[in-house]
């Protein structure tokens, strides 16, 4: 009887595969990547997420046993996952964003991409903490933090560009922090307030004679 050595969503691990395998994979990720890149510059992000997300998911449960050919398939992956990423943002999904960028980052701590558009979602989701924690690491990072995937005139390309809209976010995120202090200690002065108004004795209304028989009754509000 044949034997099924991996099936999708039921085996355990990855499947692991040869050098002429992982080059097929390799191919057909770069389409789905490149069609998806055709759908986001038409700012058609819906089907540019659902294509970013194809190709997502025909690289994460393989593995090559040349560890060449599994280099390029673990660099294509991060690109789809950050590509994923910004669909994730232009279309509202703040959760597949964060989700993206963490898997990103599991593979690549330093991706800056994976970084930044976390950030947003945190922002997006009014996470105001968790937002400023990966945009205080954007504006942390070194230059030669980013050698090992850029060169170095592009290194610093990026780094400037995305250290500058960090910076930016965060003073935003901090104003938005102290509205948020600002509001509660109103929220808790009015509480306050209105349990004092709950301690104070009941005001009665002095009755005229003409209402002063049990008989009577008052009458209803206009």
């Amino acid at each position: 009887q044949a034997q099924v050595d991996y099936v999708p969503g039921l085996s355990k691990g990855k499947r692991l595969i040869n050098a002429e395998d992982a080059q097929q994979y390799a191919a057909f990720a770069m389409d789905m990547k490149g069609a998806g890149n055709k759908c986001f510059a038409a700012n058609d992000f819906e089907m540019a997420l659902t294509r970013y997300q194809q190709g997502v998911e025909l690289l994460h449960n393989v593995e090559c046993k040349e560890a060449s050919a599994q280099q390029e398939l673990t660099a294509l992956l991060a690109s789809l996952l950050t590509n994923q990423a910004i669909a994730g943002l232009r279309t509202g999904n703040w959760r597949v964003t964060i989700t993206a960028c963490n898997a990103c980052l599991n593979i690549n701590p330093q991706n800056l991409k994976a970084h930044a558009r976390r950030a947003e979602a945190y922002k997006c989701l009014g996470d105001v903490e968790k937002a400023i924690t990966d945009l205080d690491w954007i504006v942390r990072l070194q230059c030669s933090d980013l050698l090992a995937d850029h060169d170095a005139d592009t290194a610093q390309t990026l780094l400037s560009t995305a250290q500058k809209d960090a910076k930016k976010m965060m003073k935003d995120l901090k104003g938005m922090r102290i509205q948020e202090s600002e509001v509660a200690k109103r929220m808790i002065s009015g509480a306050d307030f209105t349990a004092n108004r709950e301690n104070e004795k009941p005001y009665s209304l002095p009755l005229s004679s003409s209402s002063s028989s049990p008989s009577s009754s008052p009458s209803p509000p206009p």
